[in-house]
């Protein structure tokens, strides 16, 4: 099913007021979201906070989403404007908040849509990482989302510092060519500046 298929399902899903069309939601746009607000707010408690209160906040406005054409992107100018809310004054964020025209406002900021376009790679990255053997996705996770030395992973995972590097590497290595059938060129240094950052 494509994106716009799958949008208007949702958006007509919730505003029947159908649980599963939030649910469904929710799952495809919660971590790319969270990834999002992270680098904004800095914290994962905090984003988790924030990402959720975006998907209760959309729910209860359910009977205004039918004159939006695209809840990906009023999903994504919410958590903005939630993590930028956050930022100035921890309050609760209005619905007010998200401007009328937010998907023009969405395209011409161009770092909230490099933000948009750095989240949707590393939720395709991630999802391969799913795919790895889980030593491999142990010793990724500990290296890109957790920041750990060589040294660390290695008495973390009980494993010797060459069966770390190897692993390593065999995961970037499997990492690379299955993205690069998706057309995503990943390098070691481009999993640093996405993860790392």
């Amino acid at each position: 099913m494509d994106r716009e298929m799958e949008n208007v399902i949702f958006l007509n899903s919730m505003c029947n007021g159908e649980v599963e069309g939030l649910t469904t939601a929710y799952r495809l746009y919660r971590q790319p979201l969270l990834f999002f607000v992270i680098r904004y707010v800095g914290s994962r408690e905090v984003a988790e906070d924030i990402v959720s209160d975006v998907f209760v906040k959309a729910w209860n406005a359910r009977t205004n989403l039918r004159r939006i054409d695209s809840l990906r992107a009023y999903l994504y100018v919410m958590a903005k404007n939630a993590s930028l809310n956050y930022l100035r004054r921890p309050q609760a964020m209005s619905l007010e908040d998200v401007p009328a025209d937010f998907e023009e406002t969405l395209l011409e900021d161009d770092d909230i849509f490099g933000n948009i376009l750095r989240t949707e790679l590393i939720k395709s990255i991630m999802e391969e990482v799913d795919r790895l053997p889980l030593k491999q996705q142990e010793v990724f996770r500990y290296t890109f989302l957790e920041d750990m030395s060589v040294e660390e992973i290695s008495e973390k995972l009980q494993l010797s510092a060459t069966a770390v590097y190897a692993n390593r590497s065999r995961a970037i290595a499997t990492l690379r060519e299955l993205l690069m059938k998706k057309g995503l060129v990943v390098t070691f240094s481009l999993l640093h500046t996405l993860f790392l950052q």
